[in-house]
């Protein structure tokens, strides 16, 4: 087996933290709304599209970025790892959430044993006995599938990213915005709804790097939710043919006329 060696500037590079994959320590704000689904016919072909698109641009930036070492180390690994099939998705979702709730079963008996979520946190299977070890080995096998689902669609964050440049933002950044995003789908994505990940994934994937270009690209940071109102609103101005009023545009956004007039 080959191993790979980074410069000690990749190693302490955030993207080589993406790589070890942190435990589920990211939480998805209640006010982020969930992403539309389309027909699971639409979806499986932008999903198809995506995946093929994903894997030209890592090839495109490894070999144009090859004087970035960073950005090289970092596109020359996620290329390692192959993309999942519709059927590998399934299983491995089945299997994740199955081991969740099995988890989250055991902590809610620990915890009510007196067991902090620190404490639970850094269990080591290695050094404990009996519920301690069981929930330590079922919380190490749900990250194992989490970062095996990550690292496969990586790539597909780098597409996604590259549409993004020249906004702000470096593409090291972009794809730093972007995996948090794609995390974020990890741990919503429903396999029951019959559609791939990576058509649910860049959905969360464009509102991470959407959020971070806006969050860092500005002098002054505006909230987040005051920028998704402004996209909702310059496109009801773009689809409407007639002029709409503040009542009309606040009643439609199920907003108050004040913050439309903000």
């Amino acid at each position: 087996m080959s191993t790979t060696t980074y410069s000690s500037h990749f190693l302490t590079h955030p993207l080589a933290a993406i790589l070890s994959i942190q435990p589920e320590s990211l939480r998805v704000p209640r006010d982020e709304p969930e992403p539309e689904i389309e027909s699971p016919e639409t979806q499986q072909d932008a999903a198809q599209h995506d995946e093929q698109e994903s894997d030209t641009a890592t090839k495109k930036y490894a070999a144009k970025d090859s004087s970035d070492g960073i950005l090289s180390a970092y596109l020359n690994e996620i290329g390692r790892h192959a993309l999942l099939t519709p059927e590998q998705e399934v299983t491995l979702f089945k299997r994740l959430t199955i081991l969740r709730k099995r988890r989250n079963a055991l902590a809610k008996q620990l915890k009510a044993q007196g067991h902090t979520t620190d404490e639970l946190r850094g269990l080591d299977a290695n050094e404990t006995t009996g519920r301690l070890r069981q929930f330590a080995l079922l919380r190490e096998e749900v990250e194992s599938i989490r970062r095996h689902i990550i690292r496969a669609n990586l790539r597909l964050v780098v597409a996604i990213a590259k549409k993004h440049q020249k906004r702000g933002l470096s593409l090291l950044d972009l794809i730093q915005e972007g995996s948090i995003g794609l995390m974020k789908a990890v741990g919503k994505f429903d396999y029951k709804r019959g559609v791939r990940f990576a058509a649910y994934a860049g959905w969360w994937i464009q509102q991470s790097i959407g959020l971070g270009v806006a969050s860092n690209a500005r002098t002054v940071r505006i909230p987040a939710y005051l920028l998704e109102w402004q996209r909702k609103l310059r496109q009801m101005r773009e689809e409407s043919n007639d002029e709409l009023g503040i009542d009309e545009m606040a009643a439609r956004l199920g907003i108050s006329e004040d913050q439309v007039r903000r």
